[in-house]
């Protein structure tokens, strides 16, 4: 997989969307955990993403000439 999605992400959203499937939101204790799980999604998902940003910023920066940064943004835009 490209970008800041991968595994992690996945199993993290297949574990987020089974605790809200069983009818979580009924009882008290499993509603907090499911904000829990779908909190600590989020988070990933956040600092994955910020990851990548920074890697593709840090690309930017190596680029010496105007042409090499657009070829490295032209290529994160094609994602």
């Amino acid at each position: 997989m490209k970008g800041w999605w991968n595994e992690e992400s996945k199993r993290k959203k297949r574990k987020r969307d089974q605790k809200g499937v069983k009818g979580i939101e009924k009882r008290l204790k499993e509603r907090q955990e499911y904000r829990r799980e779908k909190r600590n999604y989020r988070e990933l998902c956040e600092r994955k993403r910020q990851n990548e940003n920074e890697r593709w910023e840090k690309k930017a920066e190596e680029a010496r000439l105007e042409g090499q940064v657009w070829k490295v943004i032209n290529r994160e835009r094609k994602r």
